[in-house]
């Protein structure tokens, strides 16, 4: 079916372009739609999968956004429809991809549970694939991603450099820090993963602008929780 896609999408480009008209298409946003949901490729994918007992656990909505999926009953047999969540900055060819291996880790997680073995979600076992966790490479590129440490990092490249090789007393990499900035694209996310208290000091040229940026304030700072004890007044 795919296949058959790219030769309908030239087909139709063609029989536009003869008759002085073409598809919608803006050079940073992509193909243009009606909805804002759909800008990029402009592609939906589907596959229908039976998952009755995945689709049982309280976490499987965040599960199926975990793997870039968007999951909608198909039915009352325990089918569900799963279609691409990711848009903008995605390929035609990744976004199938994606859907691919979603609906395999999902049917991978479903036959797990049957057996009786506990099966995580995915993201709190072992480690995705993509960017390392180690050591950081040179900054890759990220000019399609859209989380805010993306934005910090593209406006100040000399960060990521500065950073790149740093870590924490308790073995917490930049690295790891960064690395969900990197591997996920889509989505207005901060982009960041602490995993110690010391990464805040460790990494503060990285995570305050992303702070600042997330909260909408330039001054980093908390009442101390002892003010919570104090009697003021408040105006409602």
């Amino acid at each position: 079916i795919f296949a058959r896609l790219p030769r309908l999408h030239e087909e139709l480009n063609m029989a536009l372009a003869h008759q002085g008209h073409g598809f919608m298409h803006h050079e940073r946003l992509g193909f243009l739609t009606a909805s804002l949901s759909n800008l990029g490729s402009g592609l939906t994918a589907s596959a229908t999968v039976r998952l009755p007992m995945v689709s049982q656990r309280p976490d499987f909505k965040e599960t199926c956004r975990t793997l870039q999926l968007l999951a909608r009953r198909d039915g009352t047999s325990g089918d569900w429809e799963m279609s691409n969540l990711a848009r903008l900055g995605w390929s035609e060819v990744d976004l199938v991809n994606s859907l691919t291996v979603g609906c395999k880790r999902l049917v991978a997680m479903e036959q797990a549970m049957l057996r009786g073995d506990k099966v995580p979600r995915p993201g709190l076992d072992t480690p995705l694939p993509g960017f390392p966790l180690d050591t950081c490479p040179l900054m890759p590129d990220l000019s399609a991603h859209a989380s805010l440490l993306a934005r910090v990092l593209r406006e100040n490249p000399a960060i990521y450099t500065s950073l790149r090789d740093s870590r924490t007393a308790s073995g917490v990499t930049f690295a790891q820090t960064v690395k969900p900035c990197v591997d996920v694209r889509v989505g207005k996310s901060i982009g960041v993963f602490v995993g110690d208290a010391e990464s805040y000091d460790t990494f503060a040229a990285a995570l305050v602008p992303a702070i600042e940026a997330f909260h909408g304030t330039a001054r980093v700072s908390h009442p101390d929780g002892e003010t919570m004890l104090v009697c003021r007044e408040v105006h409602w």
